[in-house]
């Protein structure tokens, strides 16, 4: 079904994310076409608080 989705999609994603694993954001980045995957070294769960410029920076570029 994820493989029906054509729009780019931006997945940002904690290298040590306890919560939803990486591996779960590996197997969307396959599952989803159009996807592109960033992986945020030491960084878990909560990505924008835990590094708010990376994430501002990923999401910048990829809008461009």
């Amino acid at each position: 079904m994820l493989n029906q989705i054509d729009h780019p999609c931006l997945l940002i994603w904690g290298e040590y994310d306890k919560v939803v694993p990486l591996s779960v954001g590996k197997r969307l980045k396959n599952d989803l076409r159009e996807s592109d995957l960033v992986i945020l070294k030491e960084t878990g769960h909560l990505v924008p608080e835990e590094r708010p410029e990376d994430v501002f920076q990923h999401i910048k570029q990829f809008l461009a």
